[in-house]
């Protein structure tokens, strides 16, 4: 019997000792499956445990990192919340606020 369009027979078409091979086999391979994945799944959850739970934001509007903010103080001795950019002729500066 050759199955050339990779479909699943009729079972009940089958006869019956290969019926029953073909049953058992799937089976086998099922139970194979799930014991092949419950390793992974548990190594998978107890490292869920151990991610950092970070906060949602909970405002609409732009944020700024507060490793920009560390940065615009470095460079300016303020704190900036934003490089401020000024464009003038053909060269662009950052940090000079008006």
């Amino acid at each position: 019997m050759q199955h050339s369009t990779g479909d699943i027979p009729d079972l009940k078409s089958l006869p019956a000792p290969i019926r029953s091979l073909y049953e058992a086999s799937f089976g086998d391979a099922v139970g194979h499956l799930f014991m092949v994945a419950a390793p992974f799944a548990v190594v998978a959850f107890v490292c869920i445990l151990f991610i950092k739970e970070v906060p949602l934001r909970t405002s609409n509007g732009p944020s700024v990192a507060e490793s920009e903010i560390q940065a615009g103080v470095l460079a300016t001795s303020e704190a900036v919340d934003y490089p401020a950019y000024d464009v003038e002729g053909d060269s662009a500066q950052v940090g000079n606020r008006r």
